[in-house]
């Protein structure tokens, strides 16, 4: 046995004890965001810190803590940091039980054992202090991390069960020391700590001391015997159970024995504590099986007697802990299923008497599983029909598979029946889990059933078949029925009256006879309260289902399964009887269902109808059934027919105040047919669905009747009016006709209505068509006589129905003598007459007393009028007086009584004084001077009367004369004196002129318009003036023609458009039309216009002639009447058709776009389509298809797009088109160009489609090129051989089509052209570089030409006209320098340089001239030039003479900057030698080497040499 190493005391690091007096005062400390931060504040106490019920997160580490003393609530405290303290116990855990970490490193904890539950802890940190053992530890549950570093632990002794650990640290403890040693020191074989701490912490564990566990140790943690995890609490470490020599583990037995004996060893040890011994303690067996029983023997020696109290214990890995096996309390226990794969620990208390004295237990391996086996089998259940037989079976074996799985076996049963004579049929088979119950029905009855059970384990192993059979065969059962229930037809109506209701149940017991059906019906149903109180308690109100009780009467006749409840069954429930009867005549118990309460079915009418005869006038009814409890009020309205469908089904409107069950067809209704809507509505108000009955047929029009006639006024007086109500029946009604008769005057009583020869017809007949009343006024005539009326009713068909009459109850009498009129009617104005009209009624009229009255104030009585003055009518009823001038100022009245012609006066009746007679208004009289004739002057001549004329009015009318009316237009008004004059226009020709004129006299009061007429107005000649036409015209511009005709109405003027190149040419006639419109070819032509007018009758007047003065031009590019058409031959496309107009068209642009109609329209240009005939593809389907045009004219010039209208949608059914290459061909093939692809690309565009381009030789050799897009540039290398392409078109959706392939021409020489690059040069002291590169062939002599301005550069610049002068020039070839190094002269300075270069091919074509400018654009000097000259104030003269065209150029230095000047007399010799000294204004000297062809300046002061040094190049381009 190896002993346990001492363990060693840990202690918190030292701190400085001088700060030890520093304190903090916690009672002003409060949470920021939650958290606290009280490192290393020396505090030695938490008095102050008080209850922190928001405090989240609390550092205090680093002080001197020995406790948790004062401190107040922290319900929210996560995060505890007590680190480098002084705590010993982490008892006060309890005060805060939501933590989740602890930080405790570095403390005096020695043990763990007074730690509190933390069910919500996650975090551990206890490094570094002087933990001995983890026994008493808590199980913490959440627990994730657990520090154990730095401790004493030399053992797992007490390690807790920490189900969710991952993460744990025991490095630097005396355990992994102890434990690697015992390792090394035994086998290599044996278990290392780190596995045994897998097994100890379970699966969750990830790390261990911060590196992650291996795949081999949690495969070798997991074949681990589970005895060894409570071996491991209980203080065991590998190897400590053996002896030195007997230590290896090649053998996994040997780590059950080594556990084995250590658990012996180490009690032995404990009991001789407790004075007994330990004799002998049973091992277990090196296997322990399932089913097989394990006995423990222990035998002790004791001072005295002692009891052994045995029991069993199963480990348990969920919990890592033994369970107690209840009832296993004896030395032999047999392991059971739940046992497999745990431990088994056999326990002993030792007790003398009551008092316990030890324990002693032995651990076994773990129990394994044993073949699957069925020790015992039987049935559980009675053998009758309707039972259910289950299989009790005892297995063995490991985990059973009862429950079917695809590839491992499972535990299968068979059921079978066995008949007397030995038939067995299989009923059912499968899976354990389904079928370990069978329920027997009918035809089991006299059958033996059997079951054959074979077992087999969760891993596919199968054990013996095993057959368990009924002792007797199966008896039949008393007839009974069972599951008795009613269903409802509709089983979302449910139990609704009218739906019929289903009885069912279950019969059992033998073979099913006449079963016994009945139906009741609950005598008295709950009331509305009661059945209100059931449901709020949730209860029922129906009866039991007793069919005894008073509670349910039979429904007579109700003896089928199937019921319809009626009216009488609704708010009542049902009961259903089953009496179950055998097919011999036994007879069970009835069984019940009560059914829900019958509710009242949804109001219905069936078969509803319209009912009565369909004629005019007759009452039609509606019919129909009512079901839905008790009918209310239900609905009706009647609709009569509008119109048809189109299938010919009438359509209906309704009928107002139509809404009874009864309706009475009127005329319009005829030949239309009614409908009744009829809303069904039950008593408590709920509606049903609405049914609708139609009329059998159209409704047809009575006979015409006289419906009704009667008197509704009548007045026997003569004059007063009779009112006859009257009605008519019998289709649309025609020339219905009244009479009105008289009888003869006198007869005291009236003759036979229905005859008509003792009556005469007192006025005309007349049609009463359409009116509900008829009138007559009795007139003198009818005094003494009885009157008649008669209706003769008639249809529009022309048929007349039968007359009705009626007489009137008295006969007529006259009237009292009345004026019905007594008044003056005209105007009392000066020549005006005045009647006074007295109407009378009242019998035959006698002569009535009628008298005029005249006053001259409104106080004056008046004196009656002389009767000389009036004019009296024959019957004596109208006088007449004519107004003159002496009635004016003065007032007049009347008065007068009817009398009758047998003397009787009628009462006296006045008419109130007239208005003061005032005098005439004003009148004049008109007389029109002058010839109708257009454009001839006519005078008007007025005579006006009426008091001093003001402004009167006049205006003229011109008027045709038509057969109907005469349409007047107003011409003119316009106010006048005496006269007024009109002269008569085109339009008033044939006209008649009229004149009003209203007179206005000087108070202006307005008298009657007068008129006079003349005409109708004649034309004059015909004939144009002011003939004009635009000063500008422009092609395709309709040439706006103004002129002003005269002449009557024009008739077919003729006009006539001439055209003529230049002004000199003779006119050409290009239209007769009104209207001209300039075409393209009339572009640059002049315009000229004739007209010839013509009136309607024929006549012609002179010519008239408009020319324009400029020719015509050109208008706006324009493409008018855009649409789309499709395209016949190619399915699915469209071509752009438009009328372009505006000079000649050049190369118009077309565009598509795709419109998408789905959410949101939106419109996207299809980049492929640039043509003008576009084919849909398949991206189009659904979308609309809109072109776009834009004109454009032969010289470039754009004008405005335009838009087709969008096409339909694109269907799927087109047949799309593949994108494909129409007349490929390539473009000339010329050096230096680019050859381009061309042709008609259909759904492609030239970028899109793929390229292989191919050179070839002269001999044929091709050689592909590097080239993917549509054009290639030839260089000078491939002049004289050819290109070829092959073209693969591809769409905008990635769809291929055909390759297409082109070839070009002989690859020519391009045009003589340079490319010219300045590199480096602007000012004066430098050299201009210049890169030349000629293109276009082989090169001939190019000429350089550098070229200076005339004139200095100015502030701003040299305008774009300026001269330049050629300064010298050189010709480079094939063989000179691509580089040419051009010197800035001193004549430059201030000046812009520019250089020409003319290419030449070697054929002599000369290319465009290029300028290219050099240098700046003012050439200056350069910085090393001024700094050598600056501040000399000297004059620096280079003269080179030219000895042919004695021409000097000089340079000029002055103050450091140069100047030039033209030549100076400074050289007069007229050659050069060799060596020639000039002599300078200044003194200075200049020596010329003709040798080397350089300048050099020799200086006779401070001027350095090689100022400005020339080479001979330069020299030689200088010279020319």
């Amino acid at each position: 046995m190896s002993t346990r190493p001492i363990p060693t005391l840990r202690t918190p690091r030292k701190r400085k004890e001088e700060n030890k007096d520093e304190n903090v005062s916690l009672s002003t400390i409060k949470p920021i965001d939650g958290r606290i931060e009280l490192v290393r504040k020396n505090l030695t106490t938490l008095e102050g810190l008080g209850d922190q019920p928001r405090l989240e997160f609390l550092y205090l580490r680093d002080n001197y803590l020995t406790s948790w003393q004062e401190v107040g609530v922290m319900s929210s405290l996560k995060i505890l940091d007590i680190g480098n303290n002084s705590f010993t116990s982490l008892r006060f855990l309890s005060q805060i039980p939501g933590l989740r970490q602890l930080y405790a490193n570095c403390n005096n904890i020695v043990s763990l054992s007074d730690m509190p539950s933390m069910p919500q802890l996650e975090h551990l940190s206890v490094s570094h202090n002087s933990i001995e053992s983890l026994v008493g530890m808590p199980d913490l549950p959440s627990l994730r991390g657990l520090c154990l570093t730095g401790n004493s632990l030399t053992s797992f002794v007490g390690f807790p069960h920490l189900p969710r650990l991952e993460i744990i640290r025991l490095g630097d403890n005396p355990l992994t020391e102890v434990a690697d040693t015992i390792t090394a020191t035994t086998d290599p074989n044996a278990p290392t700590w780190r596995q045994l701490v897998i097994a100890l912490a379970g699966k969750n564990l990830r790390k261990i001391d911060g590196a992650d566990i291996s795949e081999d140790d949690t495969r070798a943690a997991a074949n681990l015997p589970s005895m060894l995890i409570p071996a491991l609490q209980a203080g065991y470490l590998v190897g400590s159970g053996l002896d030195d020599d007997t230590r290896t583990f090649a053998d996994p037995t040997k780590l059950v024995d080594d556990v084995c004996a250590y658990v012996v060893e180490a009690q032995r040890q404990e009991l001789i504590e407790s004075q007994i011994e330990l004799a002998h303690l049973t091992t277990m067996p090196e296997v322990v099986e399932e089913n097989k029983p394990v006995t423990g023997e222990i035998e002790l020696h004791a001072n005295d007697e002692v009891e052994q109290h045995p029991q069993w214990f199963s480990w348990n890995p969920a919990t890592h802990a033994f369970q107690p096996i209840p009832g296993a309390t004896d030395f032999t226990y047999t392991p059971q299923s739940t046992d497999i794969g745990c431990c088994l620990r056999f326990e002993v208390l030792v007790t003398r008497g009551d008092e316990p004295l030890c324990t002693v237990f032995a651990l076994s391996p773990d129990v394994l599983e044993t073949e699957p086996e069925c020790l015992a089998i039987k049935f559980d259940g009675l053998p009758m029909e309707t039972e259910t037989l289950a299989i009790d079976r005892k297995y063995v074996g490991g985990v059973e598979a009862v429950r079917a799985h695809e590839t491992l076996p499972f535990s299968t049963v068979t059921w079978s029946r066995v008949s007397q004579d030995g038939v067995r049929t299989e009923i059912a088979s499968g899976a354990f889990a389904n079928h370990d119950r069978y329920t027997l029905t009918l035809a089991d009855v006299d059958h033996v059933i059997e079951a054959s059970y074979t077992p087999a384990r969760n891993d596919g192993i199968v054990g013996k078949e095993v057959v368990c059979c009924t002792e007797a065969p199966i008896k039949a059962a008393k007839p009974s029925a069972k599951a008795v229930k009613v269903v409802s037809e509709d089983p979302e109506a449910g139990f609704v009256e009218h739906v019929t209701l289903q009885g069912t149940g279950v019969y059992y017991g033998g073979r099913q006879g006449m079963c016994q059906y009945r139906w009741y019906r609950e005598s008295q149903p709950a009331t509305p309260r009661a059945r209100a109180r059931a449901h709020r308690e949730g209860a029922s109100t129906a009866p039991t289902g007793d069919p005894t009780s008073d509670a349910w009467a039979v429904i007579e006749g109700a003896t089928a399964q199937t019921y319809i409840p009626t009216l009488a069954d609704v708010m009542h429930h049902l009961m259903f009887e089953f009496t179950p009867v055998s097919d011999d005549g036994e007879v069970g118990v009835p069984r019940t269902y009560v059914t829900e309460m019958i509710r009242p079915a949804p109001p219905l009418i069936i078969d509803p109808a319209v009912q009565g005869s369909c004629l005019e006038g007759e009452e039609l009814y509606v019919t129909g059934k009512y079901v839905g409890g008790h009918e209310g009020n239900s609905n009706l309205q009647w609709f009569v027919e509008s119109s048809k469908t189109k299938a010919g089904q009438p359509k209906f409107t309704r009928i107002a105040n139509a809404t009874g069950r009864t309706f009475t067809p009127r005329r319009e209704f005829i030949g239309k047919y009614v409908s009744v809507k009829y809303t069904p509505v039950r008593d408590d108000g709920v509606r049903g669905d609405v049914v609708v009955a139609v009329s059998p047929e159209a409704i047809s029009a009575a006979p015409p009747t006289v419906s009704r006639l009667e008197i509704r006024s009548f007045d026997k007086t003569q004059g007063t009016k009779i009112v006859l109500g009257i009605g008519y029946l019998g289709g649309t009604e025609g020339e219905t006709t009244v009479s009105w008769y008289r009888s003869a005057p006198g007869i005291e009583t009236a003759p036979d209505a229905d005859s008509d020869r003792d009556w005469e017809l007192a006025c005309d007949v007349a049609s009463c068509s359409g009116r509900g009343s008829i009138e007559y006024v009795s007139t003198s005539q009818d005094i003494g006589c009885w009157l008649r009326v008669k209706i003769v009713p008639a249809r529009d068909d022309g048929i007349v129905g039968n007359a009705k009459t009626l007489v009137m109850p008295e006969a007529i009498v006259a009237a009292a003598p009345t004026f019905e009129r007594f008044e003056f009617d005209g105007e009392f104005v000066e020549g005006k007459t005045v009647t006074l009209n007295a109407v009378y009624h009242g019998g035959q009229p006698g002569k009535h007393d009628i008298e005029w009255r005249v006053y001259n104030s409104d106080s004056d009585e008046g004196v009656p009028v002389d009767m000389s003055e009036l004019e009296f009518s024959e019957d004596g009823t109208m006088t007449v007086l004519r107004i003159d001038s002496e009635h004016v100022g003065k007032r007049f009245g009347a008065r007068g009584r009817p009398v009758r012609v047998d003397g009787t006066v009628g009462p006296e009746y006045t008419v109130a004084r007239s208005d003061v007679v005032c005098f005439a208004p004003p009148a004049a009289q008109l007389r029109i001077i002058g010839e109708p004739v257009q454009g001839n002057i006519l005078d008007v001549d007025v005579a006006y009367i009426g008091g001093k004329e003001g402004a009167s009015r006049v205006r003229w009318l011109a008027s045709m004369e038509e057969a109907k009316e005469g349409r007047k237009t107003q011409v003119s008004t316009r106010p006048v004196g005496d006269q007024c004059r009109y002269t008569p226009q085109a339009g008033d020709v044939g006209r008649t002129l009229t004149i009003e004129y209203t007179p206005v006299r000087s108070d202006g009061v307005v008298g009657k318009p007068c008129r006079a007429s003349v005409g109708p107005v004649a034309p004059c000649d015909p004939a144009v003036t002011a003939v004009d036409i635009p000063a500008q015209i422009v092609e395709g511009a309709p040439v706006v023609l103004t002129y002003s005709y005269i002449g009557g109405v024009e008739g077919d003027t003729q006009v006539s458009w001439f055209t003529k190149n230049t002004p000199e040419d003779a006119w050409t006639v290009v239209s007769a039309e009104r209207e001209f419109t300039p075409h393209h070819n009339h572009i640059g032509l002049y315009l000229k216009v004739e007209i010839i007018p013509v009136r309607t009758d024929g006549v012609r007047g002179e010519k008239a002639v408009a020319e324009c003065s400029t020719p015509i031009v050109c208008g706006q590019p324009t493409a008018s009447d855009v649409h789309l058409e499709e395209v016949a031959e190619i399915p699915g496309a469209f071509r752009i058709c438009y009328t372009y107009s505006g000079g000649e068209e050049g190369e118009s642009t077309f565009r598509w776009y795709r419109t998408t109609t789905v959410g949101s329209r939106t419109r996207s240009v299809i980049k492929s389509a640039t043509r003008r005939v576009y084919r849909a593809t398949r991206k189009d389907v659904d979308c609309t298809i809109t072109g776009q045009v834009v004109p454009v004219r032969s010289d470039k010039v754009t004008g405005k797009k335009v838009f087709t209208e969008p096409t339909d949608k694109i269907r799927n059914d087109v047949d799309f088109a593949e994108p494909t290459i129409f007349e490929m061909t390539l473009t000339d093939a010329v050096e230096n160009t680019p050859c381009a692809v061309a042709g008609v690309f259909d759904n492609c565009t030239p970028d899109s489609c793929q390229y292989v381009w191919t050179l070839i030789d002269k001999d044929g050799t091709q050689t592909p090129l590097d080239v993917t897009g549509p054009q290639f540039t030839p260089l000078y290398e491939h002049i004289g051989m050819r290109l070829a392409v092959q073209c693969t078109p591809v769409d905008e959706e990635g769809i291929v089509g055909r390759m297409t392939s082109a070839e070009s021409g002989t690859i020519v020489a391009g045009p003589p052209t340079a490319k010219i690059t300045p590199v480096s040069g602007k000012d004066i002291g430098e050299d201009a570089v210049v890169e030349l590169q000629y293109l276009g062939g082989d090169e001939g002599e190019t000429r350089v030409v550098w070229m200076r301005s005339k004139e200095t550069v100015p502030e701003g610049g040299l305008p774009a006209n300026a001269e330049y002068e050629a300064v010298y020039s050189s010709v480079t070839g094939p063989n000179s320098p691509s580089q040419l190094n051009l010197p800035f002269l001193a004549a430059d300075l201030d000046h812009a340089v520019k250089l020409r270069v003319i290419p030449v091919r070697s054929d002599g074509k000369e290319g465009e001239i290029i300028d290219v400018p050099l240098g700046n654009s003012k050439v200056g000097v350069t910085e090393e030039v001024q700094a050598k000259i600056g501040g000399h104030d000297t004059v620096f003269n280079v003269t080179l003479l030219d000895v042919t065209k004695d021409a000097a150029r000089s340079m000029v230095i002055e103050h450091g900057k140069l100047k030039f000047r033209k030549g100076r007399k400074t050289l007069t010799k007229t050659a050069i030698g060799p060596t020639t000294t000039i002599e300078l204004l200044e003194g200075l000297r200049m020596s010329v080497k003709l040798g080397d062809m350089a300048f050099e300046c020799e200086a006779s002061d401070a001027m350095s040499r090689n100022v400005l040094v020339l080479s001979v190049n330069k020299i030689k381009a200088a010279a020319k």
